[in-house]
């Protein structure tokens, strides 16, 4: 068998709530200065802590996934800003309970289990995502992705008896 190399990048649909903590923050950004300004010079300290705190956390609002799977390996990374990267899971599939279409009643056994969504959560890729279940770090999660079609193949190929497609 050929070892297969795949990546794919997902970029996450901005949330309200992303919106409301990148417009939130700024707007107490500038608070801070205004106050300092006009009622008492230690808002000022406060201003410029709270650029360093826009810094760290504006650019976070902004996510995508990276897939890299490798033979029957899925490591997730989370990409900030299109700066910064962070190594977000990896997962051998080969040890998944089950994978399946996210919707399918393969997966309806698993409903009191932590869901991990690495999806962009877009209506058209919600209907073309796929969940796996698998237990990791001593704790079973259900892992929401959308994989390439030539990932979903190799996942038939290596784990046909876990691999449904309805």
């Amino acid at each position: 068998m050929s070892d297969l190399f795949k990546e794919k990048l997902i970029s996450v649909q901005p949330t309200m709530k992303n919106r409301f903590i990148k417009v939130f923050f700024v707007l107490l950004t500038i608070l801070m200065f205004v106050s300092g300004i006009m009622v008492h010079p230690a808002f000022l300290l406060a201003g410029f802590g709270m650029i360093l705190l826009d810094i760290w956390l504006i650019p976070r609002q902004s996510v995508e996934y990276e897939y890299s799977y490798v033979n029957g390996v899925l490591d997730i990374d989370r990409i900030f800003s299109k700066q910064s990267r962070k190594k977000g899971a990896s997962y051998d599939l080969s040890e998944a309970e089950v994978i399946a279409p996210v919707g399918s009643d393969h997966l309806s056994g698993f409903k009191n289990v932590k869901v991990v969504d690495y999806t962009s959560g877009t209506p058209e890729d919600e209907k073309n995502a796929w969940a796996f279940v698998i237990s990791s770090n001593q704790e079973r999660q259900k892992v929401l992705i959308s994989p390439s079609e030539d990932m979903l193949k190799d996942m038939r190929m290596r784990a046909p008896s876990r691999f449904f497609t309805n």
